[in-house]
């Protein structure tokens, strides 16, 4: 992380207009940036988002803005963190491979890292599920064309060139074809990414989790809370959704 911030600063320093990082303050980056500093939701049964790793975790999300470093939403004016990338406004940001393909527009040379974590790394792991209807009528069928889909090197091979997603594959050979596209150059960070995954904390009114923490985020972003009061009431909400 302090790397990170030392270059974000230093970009920012290039110009007014120049913003040197950017990371959605939300639900989705919290968890995955409190992982990065040992920390989650949840632990041995107990809610711990308001544990000291998560609160110095949201205090690193909160400084980026603070600092001047991040753009605020108003400086962004309604411009999305790809754009402003694309047109020279925004050093670095995380984001994920979906949008490779939309960067290629850009008119200076670009690459990609594993995002580095404090204490341990972590990277979002998101992951699509095949299913049958259980009241289908076309059961066997329809396995034939999941196992196919899933699992065959030809469906691998289709998959990995449109670059739509990574299947998850044995034969380690089928990535070359991805893996050679350029760019990015470093493109094999994509997998290396995989060695500290992060999944979602996931509840049963896991939207309601969401809101909740996603509102609270927003009033430590302006102000109107500090990262530990935030915190310390998301963890009562989470609790109380909890039963």
């Amino acid at each position: 992380w302090k790397d990170e911030r030392e270059a974000a600063r230093q970009i920012a320093a290039l110009g007014d207009d120049v913003w040197g990082f950017f990371a959605g303050i939300h639900y989705w980056e919290f968890y995955k940036t409190a992982a990065q500093n040992g920390c989650s939701f949840f632990s041995n049964g107990e809610v711990t988002i308001n544990e000291p790793g998560c609160v110095e975790a949201l205090q690193f999300m909160l400084d980026a803005v603070n600092e001047g470093v991040q753009p605020t939403a108003a400086e962004m004016g309604g411009v999305s963190d790809g754009d402003m990338f694309i047109n020279g406004e925004l050093g670095m940001l995380t984001t994920g491979i979906w949008m490779f393909p939309a960067f290629e527009d850009a008119s200076f040379p670009w690459d990609v890292v594993v995002e580095p974590g404090n204490t341990q790394g972590g990277s979002h792991f998101f992951a699509n599920g095949v299913a049958v209807s259980a009241t289908s009528e076309q059961k066997s069928a329809a396995y034939k064309w999941i196992r196919f889909f899933t699992s065959s090197p030809e469906a691998a091979k289709i998959r990995v060139g449109a670059s739509w997603e990574l299947p998850t594959l044995t034969d380690v050979s089928l990535y070359d074809q991805y893996l050679q596209i350029e760019p990015p150059a470093n493109r094999e960070a994509v997998l290396k990414s995989l060695e500290n995954v992060v999944v979602p904390p996931v509840i049963e009114r896991q939207s309601e989790m969401q809101d909740a923490v996603n509102a609270l985020l927003e009033r430590a972003l302006s102000g109107e809370l500090t990262a530990q009061e935030a915190l310390d009431e998301a963890k009562a909400a989470i609790e109380q959704l909890l039963g």
